[in-house]
């Protein structure tokens, strides 16, 4: 069959940008046409990518213009397959996010932000009305769902509820999770490239580096990240940090302590990253899925993350160890000081993680997906 795919950007850097890859892949191989209409994107073969214009480059602007796009090129002999409200018309739509429930998120006080300067300072009341019109675009594609004209899916259970809890609690929603591809993470592949990653940001054999893996650094709760680390560096400056993702440090210059902190950037080879890390940790008080933490897991990393993430929901107990506050650096450092004292603790942790990644391989979100748009 003929598939279009509208998505933001399509790239295997990130949870969702991953997702929408992989989906393409495993389509491609399955002797699937297939075209994409994105606004940033790596080449992949026998995919056409059509690379949307977009002058302003603000998240609202970009959001109507895909919208747009996608009505105009649309063509009737296609299936189409979007990410959230990108595509009014799409067949199915994958939510990896639901602006109602993070809103409400916000009220709570579970995002909080940092910085200082004039950006930072305009960053809520711009995000409070991103939201607040995704919001009113994702109503829409429900709607549709609810009256049988699309299949709507989510990533996690957890995300289902939030999105019937906004919208419509009779809306059918079916479960397509991330997941990752064990031949690319593994203990395995990390082994072989551990020694040149802690090499290359400057870490010791006998370092105990924490890991952060994400963007969107303020909502992901980087600050508390950075203050647990510079707890435990005041006892033992052997405990170091390195960060992944894009975001600007600058706005978390009054957390970080002075050395053992790295930003190492995006990659699109995360597997080096993550090996050079002993411990994956994330305070993220709230992730529609959290692949990073997936990734982690299945290459033996002992995780750590809060509750409201959406990958608890297909962890069993053993596999991860949850923190009930994600703002409480101290907790959060009393934690990852016993997993850096205690060697069997994480060992054990290591073998329940792979076996966890085992249970969630990246094609099973993705089969579903392609037979409900061979259905449509």
């Amino acid at each position: 069959m003929n598939v279009r795919i509208v998505c933001p950007e399509f790239t295997p850097v990130g949870g969702t940008q991953l997702a929408i890859w992989q989906l393409a892949r495993f389509l491609r191989g399955r002797g699937h046409s297939l075209r994409v209409l994105t606004f940033a994107a790596d080449e992949m073969p026998e995919v056409e990518v059509r690379r949307i214009p977009d002058a302003m480059f603000s998240g609202f602007s970009r959001t109507l213009t895909m919208r747009r796009c996608a009505r105009r090129d649309a063509r009737v002999d296609e299936r189409r397959y979007a990410t959230g409200p990108d595509d009014p018309e799409a067949d199915v739509v994958t939510f990896h996010a639901c602006a109602q429930w993070r809103i409400r998120e916000m009220q709570r006080g579970r995002v909080r932000f940092a910085g200082r300067s004039i950006r930072d300072l305009v960053r809520p009341a711009y995000l409070r009305a991103h939201l607040a019109a995704s919001a009113v675009l994702e109503r829409r594609i429900v709607e549709r769902a609810v009256a049988g004209k699309m299949v709507l899916t989510a990533v996690s259970v957890s995300l289902a509820d939030q999105l019937r809890s906004a919208y419509a609690e009779d809306v059918p929603i079916e479960v397509t999770p991330n997941g990752v591809d064990a031949t690319v993470y593994s203990p395995s592949a990390i082994d072989g490239v551990r020694e040149a990653a802690r090499l290359r940001f400057g870490f010791a054999n006998d370092d105990f580096v924490i890991g952060f893996v994400g963007g969107d650094w303020h909502r992901k709760n980087l600050k508390t990240f950075i203050r647990a680390v510079r707890t435990l560096r005041k006892g033992n400056a052997r405990i170091k940090a390195v960060i992944v993702g894009r975001g600007d440090p600058k706005a978390f210059a009054d957390e970080i302590p002075a050395g053992g902190v790295e930003f190492a950037g995006i990659s699109r080879d995360p597997v080096e990253l993550y090996a050079a890390m002993d411990v994956f940790y994330s305070p993220s008080p709230l992730e529609s899925f959290g692949l990073p933490a997936l990734e982690a897991a299945a290459c033996g990393i002992p995780i750590v993350i809060c509750a409201g993430v959406g990958l608890l929901d297909f962890l069993q107990a053993g596999e991860a160890i949850v923190l009930a506050d994600p703002f409480d650096s101290d907790v959060a450092a009393a934690t990852l000081a016993q997993l850096h004292e205690d060697a069997a603790l994480r060992a054990s942790l290591s073998d329940a993680g792979v076996r966890a990644a085992e249970r969630l391989p990246w094609s099973r979100g993705t089969v579903a997906i392609e037979q409900r748009l061979a259905d449509a």
